[in-house]
């Protein structure tokens, strides 16, 4: 980041990128209107662009709620790997909620997803399965991979 920083390359951050817009022969991006905050219209001319996609995470629900929530620094939801909060039955996943070892991106959000709502589903149901099963390794669909898997092999 600090060589991007020292170079002649003009960084904008936290702006959106309103409207990209065509050179004359419309065969190429050579200039795009960016909004800052509350200044929009902002015309910058461009060689290429490089987006860089961040959030922006709402959490202004946790400070109205009267749940007594664990929250961490960033105030996100404390929770374990499988989605356990402190609060008993609540289960949190995804970009709200954080714990020892998360993957913060989007692909460790859906693992946080499947992973609470097992979690949630042994809380319901405490007899049920330990942990959740993909497609291809569930009983149900045994015979029809095996089916796939005979096709393929001969």
């Amino acid at each position: 980041m600090d060589k991007l920083l020292c170079s002649s390359i003009d960084c904008q951050f936290r702006s959106s990128i309103k409207r990209l817009i065509a050179d004359e022969s419309g065969t190429k991006i050579d200039r795009v209107e960016l909004q800052c905050g509350t200044d929009s219209g902002k015309i910058v001319d461009i060689d290429h662009v490089l987006v860089n996609h961040g959030y922006e995470r709402e959490l202004g629900f946790l400070k109205e709620t009267s749940l007594a929530l664990d929250l961490t620094e960033k105030q996100q939801i404390s929770a374990t790997a499988d989605g356990r909060t402190n609060v008993e039955g609540l289960f949190a996943a995804g970009d709200v909620m954080q714990h020892d070892g998360k993957l913060n991106l989007l692909a460790g959000a859906f693992q946080d997803a499947g992973n609470a709502v097992n979690a949630a589903k042994q809380y319901i149901d405490p007899s049920a399965q330990a942990k959740g099963k993909v497609s291809s390794h569930n009983e149900v669909f045994a015979a029809r991979n095996a089916a796939i898997n005979q096709s393929t092999t001969t």
